[in-house]
């Protein structure tokens, strides 16, 4: 049976339930969880998040970006479009929320790449959830 079976037998690593897993393998991921969380990169991303979600000339800008969205798509409908999407990214306070999320985004990925090297397989990639619910491919 595969992993879209209602079996949901061992091709997709022994079982689907969360009470299946390795109970190491689950704290391991939590500790991983918590260190990700707490890392100064994390807190700097979330508070820039914070600041940029509080912005005014954000808010400003957001909204008559999904004003100009929401009206005809003619060409100058399109290039008021895309200045408002410049001048948003031109603020000083969007270019930090940017660097931030670069930097959790750079964070994430060498995370990756330590996890895919040391399991041998590719971890991020493997670990999306589809629809099957396993993770893995769907076989049957």
């Amino acid at each position: 049976m595969g992993c879209c079976s209602s079996g949901c037998g061992d091709s997709c690593g022994g079982g689907c339930g969360p009470e299946s897993f390795n109970e190491e393998v689950d704290q391991a991921a939590e500790n991983l969880a918590v260190l990700i969380e707490q890392s100064a990169e994390y807190q700097e991303f979330v508070r820039m998040a914070q600041t940029v979600n509080a912005d005014e000339d954000v808010k400003r800008l957001i909204l008559e970006i999904r004003s100009s969205q929401m009206v005809d798509g003619s060409v100058d409908g399109a290039g008021r479009l895309d200045q408002l999407q410049v001048e948003l990214e031109a603020l000083p306070v969007v270019q930090t929320y940017r660097r931030a999320e670069g930097t959790v985004k750079e964070m994430l990925q060498q995370v990756d790449a330590i996890v895919s090297q040391s399991s041998g397989i590719s971890f991020a990639m493997n670990a999306r959830v589809n629809s099957c619910g396993c993770g893995g491919s769907c076989q049957n």
